[in-house]
């Protein structure tokens, strides 16, 4: 029997400490698959997902419960658009892309106009091979829309379009540089006051014909004019192999790179780049290079002028060996990025890999899956910080052994002005009939704002 999957849904509120408490969970649709959520000023909660084409709907807490003031809605064309990205700024501008029929799609909703209608798809690329489109939307309104793109005789391209805040659209852009070679998913983009900041790794073939893996990158400034990519730059060390690049770009304009990186010796460490200073920072070195189960490294793009980075550290595995969850944090104000000391959450279970964090009240929140026994896990949030204990946003009981059940999909959004934080996951537990599945919201409500 196939998985059943579904949207449900909890919130809270923050006590005068400012910890949240979580309430029940409540489902919200049938079926959802790669959920993607951001919140408004107003406090207008749009969620985006894959339901047999592109889906998204605004919901708002009303009488104690989530409720949808708009949708679901179909916003494809088709059925058959996947690879879904998202992103809202304050004021409600809420920017979808996605694929479709090979060619890159974009709806958008205002969340301030009375009719909340998403617009009708319009296309972004040429129609061939595309993938991985990402989508950025800051509070001028300014929103920038990356790819990868490949033509019939294999050239690649990596290649951007911008929508300053009076809606005019730039002409597309390849950032790519030449010479390189494959290009690889899940590029990154952040944009903050105008400031445009993309992020991407590739190959590339040296003269003896080996293969280098870098990080590369390119900041942009939007006027009501024009758009100005700057020269794309290599950000990571010519040795070793990095990976999973993030971008950030801080409310004064600074835009950040991290990414986990491997050197010859197998030895984990995660380093980042400042557009500022054109210099590679290793915030910490020797990452668990035994029993290492995963690096992600994250930049803020909340419009405020922290970047942070999180990772778990230390051995995982079903027999239950102590597990970090990693913090270092910089402040994107002070001339020289200052990493923090490395703090860290530790405890003796298994870790799912996936994390994902936001900024909430100027503190960063970070959501992951925890194993807590063999029958049983969860889902928690919180400052990684061994002397703040994180919140138990979500308890499952499972009737069979964690191996068989997986937590995927974490997302984590805050907004500081209406007070809310939302967490989603995807929940599957891979029973032998039914099996049955859970995307699951949890969001909290803080009074002081």
């Amino acid at each position: 029997m196939e998985a059943s999957w579904n949207i449900t849904a909890a919130y809270g509120q923050t006590d005068d400490k400012g910890n949240i408490t979580w309430s029940q969970p409540q489902q919200i649709t049938a079926s959802a698959l790669y959920a993607q959520v951001a919140i408004d000023d107003s406090g207008n909660i749009v969620i985006v997902w894959e339901d047999s084409g592109i889906k998204g709907g605004v919901l708002k807490i009303d009488n104690g419960a989530l409720s949808f003031i708009e949708g679901p809605t179909l916003i494809s064309t088709t059925g058959s658009a996947t690879s879904v990205d998202f992103s809202m700024n304050g004021s409600g501008k809420a920017v979808a892309v996605w694929l479709e029929e090979d060619t890159v799609q974009m709806s958008t909703l205002q969340t301030s106009d009375k009719t909340l209608k998403w617009s009708p798809p319009s296309t972004l690329s040429q129609k061939t091979i595309t993938i991985s489109p990402q989508v950025a939307v800051d509070e001028k309104g300014n929103t920038l829309v990356f790819w990868f793109r490949e033509d019939d005789q294999q050239n690649t391209f990596v290649e951007v379009i911008s929508q300053n805040g009076n809606n005019k659209w730039s002409q597309v852009s390849d950032l790519k540089n030449e010479g390189s070679n494959i290009v690889f998913p899940n590029p990154q983009i952040a944009v903050n006051g105008g400031i445009g900041a993309a992020v991407w790794k590739i190959s590339t073939l040296d003269s003896n014909g080996g293969v280098n893996f870098i990080i590369e990158g390119a900041t942009a400034k939007i006027t009501n004019d024009s758009v100005l990519w700057n020269k794309t730059v290599t950000l990571s060390d010519a040795t070793g192999i990095p990976d999973k690049p993030q971008v950030a770009v801080g409310s004064n304009g600074r835009a950040v790179a991290i990414w986990r990186f491997v050197n010859d010796n197998n030895v984990y460490s995660i380093q980042s780049y400042d557009w500022d200073t054109t210099s590679i920072q290793t915030l910490i070195s020797n990452v668990n290079s035994t029993g290492f189960q995963d690096v992600t490294a994250q930049g803020s793009n909340q419009g405020s002028n922290l970047a942070f980075a999180y990772w778990s550290n230390g051995l995982s595995g079903p027999s239950g060996f102590p597990t970090d969850i990693q913090f270092s944090e910089s402040t994107l104000s002070k001339p020289v990025l200052d990493w923090s000391d490395v703090g860290k959450y530790t405890f003796a279970t298994d870790l799912s890999s996936e994390l994902d964090a936001t900024i909430f009240n100027g503190t960063p929140q970070v959501i992951w899956s925890q194993n807590i026994s063999k029958t049983s896990s969860s889902i928690q949030v919180g400052y990684p910080n061994e002397a703040t204990p994180p919140s138990l946003v979500a308890y499952k009981l499972d009737t069979l052994n964690t191996n068989l059940a997986q937590d995927a999909e974490k997302m984590i959004a805050s907004n500081d002005k209406a007070g809310i934080i939302v967490a989603i996951w995807l929940r599957q537990s891979q029973q032998q009939s039914p099996e049955t599945s859970k995307m699951l919201i949890y969001w909290g409500v803080d009074d002081s704002f």
